[in-house]
């Protein structure tokens, strides 16, 4: 049997459907075999970034494997991104890559380059893959793509890279001599199950208990268990932004997502509590903030996650416990052998969330919210696009403003379903990742939120969703560039912009134009009461749309952390409860249940 037939085969028998690929010379081979296969589904986009990026979105939504497989040389480092995606926001990914001929691999090591785009990818990538091989030994196909499989799937999940040259790919095997791979099992430490018990002596005592849960949960299956966690210790939860559709938002103990930019009431609440329990997310900078001793500094932190290595990161702060185990095994366990806390313990814990939760809404378009000089508000937009979405809506999101206001103003419930890049943060991935995320979905609408800036980095994927007919409903903010780059450089250099829009060297296109040169169906859209009236239009037409959303060039983006000049000049910049826009400083004290920070105590306004 062909190699490349018995790699097909290969994908089949691992529930891999649909495989996606740009062609070249190192991987024509593996495509014919994957092209002639009834069972495969070959999707070619016109740019490895964009595919490999599509393949997470893809993951994320129908939880089968992503494949990319691209050429040798520059096809090879274009789809360096979404494995850097995947290693920070841990998710299965399968790169397989195309080489030269193995005599020139092989004899000629310490060569730049085999002869044309012929290099090393795989020291190249071995730092941001869990598992990256060259493969030499046609007997041992089965056992490398067997091994990449499972740990890309297994363990804190993440990409595998697998390098074929291309007269491997054309060898002859006998299937019946292939070994396949066997994997070592591991089960959670003595010490960890002796943490997990301690937890039912710190619940019994505490009187602020908060959960935070994270998209590792998913990542286990343990989605069901959620919700008869959440039942079951009826305790206040947040969520972390990956993992914002784990649960209703709706859910009365659902108080929000904190952090950096997080929701003014989900921030008074993690700073306020006195026992935090997080669950499948690694609790980065985007949550804590940037000073550690800040965060929640009056509570004990008991952090679950499968990765040692996030766990040592907080081993210098004594108030922070560290449980190595899978999400899933986690909340096995507490449901089984836990106490939830009595509700009187708890009552008056849970009347301050649901106060603080009625005192600072989502969106407030009479307040921060606002229009300015008459342009829609993109936080109000969200919000009315918000009433229009199905049960099962899946809604994809680019970087900056399109990740910012939807992760702070959505509010999701039933199966609808939220996907976009919180580690790597790469602008960019908007396209690709509705590609991914309809596909997925048996072509099913997607709605994607996107800049005009991040527009220009995968444009081109715009054609392979015209040619598969994918109802993506592409909603794009015309803002004039980079608006977050732009408030972090008018904070810190005054209206001195360099590279974040038309005035500092950065344009973009007029995108109705572009969207009808690729067959995209287009509208605008200027005010709410537009929004109102167009959403609805862009939403029922068939096929893919392009609606522009004109919103203010210097749009607050908030609430949000920042520092505060008081009237002497000094910069006072206080921790994740303290939001600007900042509150008056008696009203700031009166929603805080422990002292407040010396630094909020500082400010002046």
């Amino acid at each position: 049997m062909k190699v490349s037939d018995y790699i097909a085969q290969l994908f089949v028998d691992h529930n891999i459907k649909h495989v996606f690929s740009i062609s070249g010379a190192g991987n024509v081979h593996l495509l014919k075999s994957i092209a002639e296969h009834k069972d495969l589904v070959p999707v070619h986009p016109h740019q490895e970034q964009g595919g490999a990026l599509a393949c997470l979105a893809y993951k994320r939504i129908c939880n089968r494997l992503g494949v990319m497989i691209t050429t040798s040389g520059g096809a090879a480092t274009n789809a360096i991104t979404g494995a850097l995606d995947a290693w920070a926001d841990s998710i299965p990914l399968l790169i397989i890559t195309g080489q030269e001929k193995s005599q020139f691999v092989n004899e000629h090591q310490k060569l730049r380059m085999w002869g044309v785009q012929g290099f090393d990818i795989v020291k190249t990538v071995e730092n941001i893959t869990k598992y990256a091989v060259y493969v030499s030994d046609p007997n041992k196909i089965r056992y490398e793509f067997e091994k990449a499989i499972y740990l890309a799937e297994n363990g804190r999940p993440g990409p595998v890279w697998i390098d074929i040259p291309t007269d491997l790919q054309a060898a002859t095997i006998d299937p019946a001599k292939q070994v396949g791979f066997v994997p070592e099992k591991k089960s959670i430490t003595p010490s960890s199950l002796e943490k997990i018990k301690n937890i039912q002596v710190l619940l019994k005592s505490a009187k602020r208990p908060l959960f935070i849960f994270g998209n590792g949960v998913r990542l286990s299956g343990g989605v069901d268990l959620l919700q008869k966690t959440v039942d079951k210790f009826h305790c206040p939860f947040l969520l972390a932004w990956n993992g914002i559709d784990l649960i209703s938002s709706l859910h009365p103990l659902n108080f929000g997502r904190a952090g950096t930019y997080g929701q003014r009431a989900a921030n008074f609440i993690v700073q306020n509590a006195d026992l935090i329990i997080t669950v499948g997310t690694r609790m980065a900078i985007p949550q804590v903030g940037y000073d550690l001793k800040e965060f929640a500094r009056e509570a004990k932190k008991i952090i679950v996650d499968i990765d040692p290595t996030e766990l040592d990161k907080f081993s210098k702060d004594n108030s922070f416990t560290g449980i190595e185990a899978d999400a899933k095994e986690f909340l096995q366990l507490i449901l089984a052998d836990t106490t939830a806390p009595s509700s009187e313990q708890i009552k008056e814990w849970v009347n301050y969330c649901n106060q603080l939760r009625k005192k600072y809404p989502f969106v407030e378009p009479q307040g921060m919210h606002k229009e300015q000089d008459g342009k829609l508000n993109s936080y109000s937009f969200v919000e009315e696009l918000n009433k229009h979405f199905s049960e099962d809506e899946i809604i994809v999101t680019d970087m900056g403003t399109a990740l910012t206001c939807t992760h702070q103003s959505i509010v999701l419930q039933g199966k609808q379903r939220v996907v976009t890049s919180t580690g790597l943060g790469e602008m960019g991935f908007g396209l690709p990742g509705a590609m991914g995320a309809s596909l997925a979905a048996d072509k099913k609408r997607v709605i994607l939120l996107n800049g005009d800036g991040s527009m220009m980095m995968n444009l081109q994927e715009m054609q392979t969703i015209v040619h598969h007919k994918l109802p993506i409903k592409l909603f794009v903010y015309i803002n004039d560039g980079y608006l977050t780059i732009k408030h972090t450089q008018n904070n810190l250099f005054g209206k001195n912009f360099a590279g974040s829009g038309e005035s500092s060297g950065v344009t973009c296109p007029d995108f109705a134009k572009i969207g009808e040169a690729f067959g995209f169906k287009t509208f605008k859209i200027n005010s709410l009461q537009e929004a109102k009236t167009t959403i609805p239009k862009v939403l029922n037409e068939e096929g893919p749309v392009l609606c522009e959303v004109f919103i203010h060039a210097m749009q607050l983006l908030a609430p949000k952390t920042s520092f505060n000049i008081n009237p002497d000049g000094t910069l006072v910049s206080p921790p994740l409860e303290d939001l600007s826009p900042f509150l008056p400083r008696e009203e700031f004290k009166k929603d805080m249940l422990i002292e407040p920070h010396p630094k909020s105590l500082q400010i002046k306004n």
